[in-house]
């Protein structure tokens, strides 16, 4: 059992031309969900809601335009610090746990629950200003 630490990209709008080019420079398996897959109402559902570039060396990573938002809000281009967690189902519990614990003092931005790309995902804004994302697949691998 192992929880892997994902490091996220936060970009305004170029999220998906950055991806296309860190995925040309080192291969591997690219995935992008946009705004509009996730977000019906989204103001831009052309920008990157989230996207993962994987490879087989272990390199691993996240990138997403203005997603805290769904595009709702003016603070494009603003700065964020933003940590994924990501697990297995076996490490669900202990990371909703941590999920909850969070909340208590912070702000939750995206419910805990069911996403378009088949895991489950929530993210909170803890007291200290920082995003944490808490993805969990339910197939057994890490997203």
């Amino acid at each position: 059992m192992a929880i892997t630490t994902l490091p996220q990209l936060a970009f305004s709008t170029n999220a998906g031309e950055a991806m296309d080019y860190y995925h040309s420079l080192l291969g591997g398996e690219l995935i992008v969900t946009r705004m509009g897959d996730v977000f019906p109402q989204a103001t831009r559902p052309d920008l990157v809601a989230r996207s993962v570039l994987r490879n087989s060396r272990g390199i691993a990573f996240e990138a997403c335009d203005d997603c805290m938002t769904g595009g709702k809000s003016g603070n494009q281009g603003e700065s964020r610090t933003s940590i994924t967690l990501a697990g297995r189902a076996e490490d669900e519990a202990y990371l909703m746990a941590f999920f909850a614990a969070l909340s208590t003092e912070g702000e939750v931005i995206c419910e805990y629950g069911a996403q378009p790309w088949g895991d489950n995902f929530g993210a909170v804004t803890d007291k200290y200003g920082n995003t944490w994302n808490i993805n969990c697949t339910p197939t057994g691998e890490t997203s």
